[in-house]
């Protein structure tokens, strides 16, 4: 291996062609590697895109200057975007000129009357159920009345828009200005677009997306992951390449050293759906759902793989140089979750699911006498065999457990979640191996799937939302990285930012696993994204969650991206990018020492049992409240899949926490236990877990403790990371009680034997590490 100050030099200097990524491994621990080289596993994720206007009660006039990212083509529309909240906006004057001429593209408009708005201006809203969630009116003596009313449905996004006429072009600068207010604050979006297959963004107000890649690539991250407009084709069978490659080419030209990692659409457009409707997914109990693909379509799969294998082929062989991988992305929010999961409702009644439902009970059971045995039923036939009904799937909800061994009518159930974990898990694989071929085995394939620990309360049950079949997507060879969202349960100040998926199990299986943080930053003025509520409003506030996030994934052996979500220069702050920057020498320690993380405490789940698990009141604090106090104890957990313990592929840890008891016999428990070697068990119901019970079975495991106070703790190595859920002193105890404790951040030394009380504030982060040749004190190599 590099010295580790190699690897730097390779961060700091231009890289022009690369050949190959790949995930490598060194001791067990997976690893980044460039053409062989090990580099950090550090990203950015961003997008072209603007910042909204803050409009309050007070009327404003905002002026905007933009220069176009590509021409419009005479097809330039302007969009505003007003959120779901309710209340009341006026709009006195919107205007648009060429600053260089003064000409006018937009002449000012006033908005007198209905009817000068309908003469250039639409509306749009993509509500579930087809009605319009908004009203409209235009006086001279207030301009446009848009009124939001209260209870807006999930799914709306009302905008207004222009006619699609507009003439912009990338050499030209130009000037929006309008004046407007609302009832009470809001934020309202403001983009250009080119409408198409796909629409394109133009531009808008402030684009940070540049300077924040930038920022990334002076602070190490050097992997730039962003989401590509869709690959497929039109309905006439045309690809716009210009577009897909004008994104890549627009990153190229400011930052042509970059390593991109695209995240690349999967789900159809809206004229294949309306071509195969049989094709697509149908709900009963609720019907306000806009049109979508099911994925145990196998026409999608077909053409899924086709347009992405078209779409890689292509982009190596113009773009290979600067790629690092790709990400296909589907399903709910591209992250391979059943769409609209969350919401009431069942799908699994369209067409392509009942032929699918049939020949996966074909194959599991062969016969219709193994079948009818299976079931209870005497007159079910593999021919005949429908999805459970709606009724029946509704009422099992009221159960905390599905036991077909008291009722075997409950078996097409437990089957019924078997076959949707397939489904998606078969169609993330076929996607994969596309992606693997497609690009000659040379670059990263990463997927979202595996949220294990994050679906305890979907209200259909966790199986529902079919990311249980994580051990069929670790066993493909074709995947590389999994990746979540860190979870939203948990991430705020005081919290632990656990993992959504058994992400031990994933380094274990030899894949990385990447630790999306979408932290809201200090600079996030959007209020209307999943975690709104659990950031920070400060930049201190958001430098301690940054460390706690970033430092847990170096001491795990995890990949991080830092995520963009709003497209709005979340990150564009020099000061968060230092954060990356400083913490680069604990990257070298764990390039240069591949060091596996084996902490003594593990919690276990098991995917197969998951599938017997009913209502959601039953499984939540098992599967996701269980995390919080796992997070306080005061020393590192790792998250694992139950068959990793089960297999001998990992050692029983001192402590192991093993969920759903109600899921096994007397007997079957008994041969778990039998199966940790000695180690303290503790079982975690449906009654969830204390952080008393908790630490007595810490103590009774022989388990070190680094920190008390109720301290999120994560170690390895000789770095020791805290996170305080609450203000008092901290009694640390480093695993090397010999060697002197130091702060990791300024070299200050704190104990002289690896024994200190640290002073903390609720929310504060602390980097601590055994032995002085690993401070950072102030610098990076």
């Amino acid at each position: 291996m590099k010295p580790w100050w190699i690897l730097f030099l390779w961060a700091t200097s231009a890289v022009f062609a690369v050949e190959t990524v790949h995930v490598e491994h060194a001791d067990g621990v997976p690893y980044l590697a460039v053409d062989g080289q090990p580099v950090r596993a550090r990203f950015f994720f961003g997008n072209n895109g603007t910042r909204p206007l803050i409009v309050t009660e007070e009327m404003q006039t905002f002026s905007v200057e933009f220069t176009p990212l590509y021409n419009a083509d005479k097809r330039g529309t302007v969009h505003f975007r007003f959120g779901k909240q309710p209340g009341q906006i006026e709009i006195r004057e919107f205007s648009l000129v060429d600053v260089t001429t003064g000409e006018a593209v937009v002449p000012p408009c006033r908005f007198e009357n209905m009817e000068v708005f309908q003469r250039n201006w639409h509306i749009w809203d993509q509500t579930r159920n087809g009605q319009v969630n908004a009203e409209l009116e235009a006086t001279p003596d207030r301009g446009l009345v848009v009124t939001i009313p209260k209870n807006v449905p999930q799914g709306t996004d009302f905008h207004i828009y222009h006619q699609t006429n507009l003439d912009l072009t990338p050499d030209k600068t130009y000037r929006v200005t309008v004046k407007i207010r609302s009832n009470a604050k809001r934020q309202i979006q403001m983009r250009f677009y080119r409408p198409g297959t796909p629409y394109q963004f133009l531009g808008g107000s402030t684009n940070l997306f540049y300077s924040q890649i930038g920022l990334a690539k002076k602070a190490g991250a050097k992997f730039i992951s962003f989401s590509l407009p869709s690959i497929w084709p039109n309905a006439q069978g045309e690809v716009d390449w210009k577009v897909l490659e004008g994104q890549i080419e627009g990153i190229l030209h400011v930052h042509p050293d970059v390593l991109l990692v695209p995240r690349i659409t999967m789900n159809p457009p809206q004229w294949w759906l309306d071509r195969y409707p049989e094709d697509c997914m149908v709900w009963k109990g609720n019907t306000h759902h806009v049109p979508f693909v099911s994925v145990s379509s196998r026409r999608y799969r077909e053409w899924g793989v086709r347009v992405l294998t078209e779409a890689v082929r292509r982009l190596e062989a113009k773009y290979g140089d600067s790629i690092a991988g790709y990400h296909p992305c589907g399903q709910n929010t591209g992250e391979w979750f059943t769409f609209d999961g969350w919401l009431s409702g069942m799908a699994g009644y369209g067409v392509a699911d009942s032929v699918a439902w049939r020949a996966w009970l074909t194959e599991k059971y062969g016969t219709d006498a193994a079948i009818r045995k299976a079931w209870g039923d005497a007159a079910i036939t593999l021919a005949s065999a429908e999805v459970p009904e709606y009724a029946f799937r509704q009422e099992a909800l009221k159960r905390p457990l599905l036991e077909p061994e008291k009722e075997p009518k409950l078996q097409q159930l437990v089957d019924w979640n078997f076959f949707l974990q397939d489904q998606m898990a078969d169609t993330v694989c076929a996607f994969a191996h596309a992606t693997r071929e497609a690009s000659a085995g040379k670059k990263l394939v990463l997927f979202f799937y595996g949220y294990a620990f994050e679906f305890g309360g979907v209200q259909n049950s966790p199986a529902y939302i079919a990311h249980y079949a994580l051990r069929k997507v670790l066993d493909s060879p074709d995947v590389d990285i999994l990746c979540s969202p860190m979870s939203y349960y948990d991430r705020k100040p005081g919290g632990s930012g656990p993992c959504m998926l058994p992400a031990e199990s994933v380094t274990r299986a030899g894949k990385m696993y990447l630790y999306e943080d979408d932290t809201r930053t200090f600079l996030t003025q959007e209020m209307n994204f999943p975690g709104w509520d659990s950031g920070a409003t400060t930049l201190d506030g958001t430098r301690e969650l940054l460390l706690r996030n970033t430092a847990q994934t170096a001491v795990r052996n995890f990949a991080t991206w830092w995520m963009d979500l709003g497209a709005s220069g979340w990150y564009d702050s020099p000061e968060l990018w230092e954060i990356m920057r400083r913490l680069a020498l604990m990257d070298a320690y764990f390039l240069k020492h591949p060091t596996p993380y084996e902490p003594e405490v593990g919690v276990f789940l098991d995917e197969a049992a998951v599938m017997r698990l009913s209502s959601p009141r039953a499984s939540s604090k098992m599967l996701t409240v269980v995390r919080q106090p796992l997070g306080r104890v005061g020393t590192s957990y790792g998250q694992y899949l139950f068959d990793d313990l089960r297999s001998g592929r990992v050692k029983a840890p001192k402590l192991c926490v093993l969920l759903h008891p109600q899921c096994y016999t007397e007997a079957e428990r008994a041969e778990i236990e039998k199966q940790c070697h000695g180690s303290r068990v503790l079982w975690v119901d449906s009654e969830g877990l204390t952080l008393e019970t908790l630490e007595k079975a810490v103590a009774e495991a022989g388990v070190h403790r680094y920190a008390d106070n109720a301290c999120n703790v994560w170690a390895n190595g000789p770095y020791l990371v805290l996170h305080a859920s609450q203000d008092g002193d901290v009694h640390v105890a480093a695993r090397n009680a010999d060697a002197p404790l130091y702060d990791f951040l300024t070299g200050e030394k704190i104990a002289e034997n690896g024994r200190a009380v640290l002073p903390m504030k609720f929310g504060e982060t602390r980097l601590l590490v055994s032995g002085k040749d690993f401070c950072n004190e102030g610098n990076t190599p």
